[in-house]
């Protein structure tokens, strides 16, 4: 009994608040994230009883998800490099965030891939017409 007294009280003094240097020692170790608790600004007497309740998620849940206009090239440019777009193995929050980053650089390159390609293609088209084998735009009968 004396053991299970030591044991409440020593979690009660970790459990003081957020600002304990302790208990901000022992969350980074265990990797516990704590949210602000702030209530809403509408009034309600039990928004300031109760505070507002975060639900429980997977992480591996929350994936970014591509533009479905591009999702197949950013996929296809991701699978090249040897990494999977469906399932992460350790989907902790930092390799969460580097993916998103992953994911967001892959779909800015195949943005710029598709502007090169269309600069290109004009390119292509003003020569055809600067040696006469395609007649400028104006001139052409529509």
């Amino acid at each position: 009994m004396r053991l299970l007294s030591q044991l409440h009280r020593r979690r009660m003094r970790h459990s003081v608040g957020p600002n304990n240097r302790e208990q901000l020692i022992e969350d980074a170790s265990r990797c516990i994230l704590r949210l602000p608790l702030i209530a809403p600004s509408n009034g309600s007497h039990l928004a300031a009883k109760h505070p507002i309740h975060a639900p429980v998620y997977l992480r591996s849940s929350k994936l970014l998800i591509p533009r479905p206009s591009v999702a197949l090239r950013i996929t296809e440019l991701v699978n090249e490099l040897g990494i999977s777009t469906q399932k992460l193995v350790m989907p902790t929050r930092s390799n969460l965030e580097e993916f998103d980053v992953l994911l967001i650089a892959a779909g800015a390159l195949v943005d710029m891939k598709r502007q090169v390609e269309r600069v290109g293609q004009e390119l292509r088209m003003l020569r055809a017409q600067r040696d006469g084998f395609v007649p400028p735009v104006d001139q052409r009968k529509v």
